[in-house]
């Protein structure tokens, strides 16, 4: 019918304890609210299956990709290892699908972490995000408002890729 067609903005979550599936859970249900504009993208690492899983079907969450990443006997650093390996492929999909950035400012990375994180933004010219996981001022907060350190370069970086001016 003439007009140029629309395709929705994928957007990737990546869980993979149940602490992560029950914050998200709410923000993937709304995202797929609005199926023409946003597609959902669900990975999990699947760390603590027996019990993540009960609250993936609670939610009725769609998992996408399965990393399956835990093995006996293997230590923090390898499911780290394992879990950033075999999102490489997936993050290679969403760059093709038009993926913008990727959070790297988040209170409970390790510096190292957060590097790594870095230069995969870098070398895929994704825009370098920030989380707070702020949910108000109740004492009982992981992250207070304003504690994440995000350059303010990401806020000029996210506003030029909407196409729109800085505030």
């Amino acid at each position: 019918m003439g007009g140029a067609s629309h395709m929705p903005k994928k957007v990737l979550t990546i869980f993979g304890t149940r602490p992560e599936a029950i914050k998200l859970a709410p923000v993937i249900h709304e995202l797929e609210t609005q199926p023409a504009t946003f597609q959902t993208v669900n990975v999990t690492s699947g760390q603590h299956r027996d019990l993540l899983d009960p609250f993936v079907r609670l939610f009725n969450l769609r998992i996408d990709h399965d990393l399956k990443v835990m093995q006996p006997n293997q230590t923090p650093n390898a499911v780290c290892a394992r879990v950033l390996t075999s999102l490489d492929p997936i993050l290679d999909e969403m760059c093709a699908a038009g993926l913008t950035g990727m959070e790297v400012y988040y209170h409970g990375y390790a510096g190292d972490l957060a590097d790594y994180l870095k230069s995969v933004c870098q070398d895929r010219s994704l825009i370098p995000c920030g989380g707070s996981d702020f949910h108000g001022i109740d004492g009982k907060t992981e992250a207070g408002l304003g504690r994440i350190d995000v350059p303010m370069t990401t806020a000029e970086r996210l506003y030029a890729a909407a196409g729109k001016p800085m505030p």
